[in-house]
């Protein structure tokens, strides 16, 4: 089911979106507002530069998706060329650029935690549970300059059947599998319910481990990233979508 779903046509579209925003998403710092762009999509967006601070965010995770399935996608285009999953005329040192995250640090995610990332190996789908930290990496995407691309990522504990081989992780770019992987996703909820039953307690209520865990798109709480990007849409689910 979609929980969230905005064209990002003006800042008003975050906090009041084509569907649903029982999350409560909300912005903080600026976008611009950049009409008739000449998208393929709705010839609107929004523009992160590198000083306006934008970031989009919700401080409850767990009413987009969960640690155990979800599904996130994003119209982006950048000021520079995507060559072999790597994000050109940036001086990558030790910093990553976030693209989304849940749990997100200062640098990093902590666990439980999933995001994605712009680093210098490429594209880096990244989630971090008691069953160990795993990673895929997109080091195959072209984008050229200043065009509108879809990046998708899917992730299900279970497996996403939708998909060849059942990966646990996926990335696709313009509708095309780019890379997949079978990873162990451990839900810790269920983890810890079971150390709760072993010494006789009961579990909290809550069975997502993402609750009042905050989710943040294109920057994180301390505006770190500095990345100058545009964003057209934004589709978050907590299953993958029919039409994969």
């Amino acid at each position: 089911m979609i929980t969230y779903y905005s064209d990002t046509k003006d800042l008003k579209s975050i906090h009041n979106p084509l569907i649903d925003n029982s999350a409560s998403m909300r912005y903080s710092g600026f976008f611009d507002v950049v009409k008739n762009d000449q998208t393929q999509y709705f010839g609107t967006s929004l523009k992160k530069t590198l000083h306006n601070q934008g970031r989009i965010f919700c401080d409850d995770a767990s009413k987009l998706f969960s640690i155990t399935e979800g599904y996130i996608n994003l119209i982006l285009s950048f000021p520079s060329t995507i060559n072999n999953g790597v994000l050109s005329s940036v001086k990558f040192s030790n910093d990553e650029f976030m693209l989304w995250a849940v749990n997100m640090g200062q640098n990093d995610i902590g666990t439980p935690g999933i995001g994605a990332f712009l680093t210098k190996n490429g594209i880096e789908f990244r989630v971090k549970t008691s069953g160990g930290e795993y990673s895929l990496i997109d080091d195959s995407t072209l984008i050229f300059a200043d065009t509108f691309f879809e990046i998708e990522f899917l992730w299900r504990s279970a497996g996403i059947e939708e998909i060849e081989v059942n990966p646990t992780m996926a990335i696709r770019v313009n509708k095309e599998g780019v890379v997949g992987s079978v990873v162990p996703i451990i839900n810790d909820a269920v983890s810890n319910s079971t150390f709760y039953s072993a010494i006789g307690q009961s579990a909290p209520p809550s069975t997502n481990v993402f609750s009042d865990v905050q989710f943040q798109i294109l920057d994180n709480q301390f505006n770190l990233n500095n990345l100058s990007c545009s964003v057209s849409r934004i589709i978050i689910s907590d299953s993958t979508p029919d039409y994969i």
